[in-house]
């Protein structure tokens, strides 16, 4: 077997003995999460959307800069961090970061725009059951509004078997005329209710 030369030997080990390079920040699109956290301050207001729909792409990193998020004056920035987070429930509550964020929910399932008000509720019950948030889930399902009633399906069927409480509110939107409603309120009522969707 060949041995390793003295030279050999002297590269390995000034290469051990060198510091390690520090990893490259990720980033989305170019720019770091710290770039695109800074962008939600920008006076375009495109340009905040952009940022708080990208930081999403960073993951659970992403939970400080979209709480920041939550008290921003734009209701378009507001509900795309209040949704985020509650696709990140599970990362918010590791954290500690949980009650918190439940406060501000707890405010913002009042707020005066339907969207922010469902994405609050949608929030507050992956975060843990709310009957008050569920409600506004399950009343929203009746709404005359085709956006509105799909939407609060597809919360519903993310939180799953803790949405219990809007069964029959989910039962009784199968029968809507809208096929695109009742399709939703089905599939919505098959998560909730833990079973698997039917074969065809």
């Amino acid at each position: 077997m060949r041995r390793p030369t003295t030279a050999l030997l002297f590269i390995v080990a000034l290469a051990v003995s060198m510091p390690a390079v520090a990893a490259e920040p990720r980033t989305v699109a170019g720019k770091t999460l710290d770039q695109w956290s800074r962008q939600l301050e920008s006076r375009d207001r495109p340009s905040r959307l952009v940022a708080v729909v990208t930081l999403r792409q960073f993951g659970p990193d992403a939970v400080d800069p979209l709480l920041a998020a939550v008290a921003s004056p734009d209701e378009g920035v507001r509900f795309w961090a209040v949704s985020t987070l509650g696709d990140f429930a599970a990362d918010v509550r590791q954290r500690g970061q949980a009650p918190a964020l439940v406060k501000l929910l707890d405010d913002l399932i009042a707020h005066d725009t339907t969207s922010v008000r469902l994405a609050a509720a949608y929030a507050r019950c992956r975060l843990g059951t709310s009957q008050q948030a569920l409600k506004i889930l399950a009343e929203a399902l009746s709404s005359e509004q085709r956006g509105v009633c799909v939407t609060a399906a597809d919360d519903l069927a993310a939180i799953g078997p803790n949405a219990a409480g809007a069964i029959d509110a989910l039962k009784k939107a199968t029968g809507h005329a809208d096929y695109h409603v009742a399709d939703s309120a089905r599939r919505a009522l098959w998560a909730v209710q833990g079973e698997s969707p039917p074969e065809n």
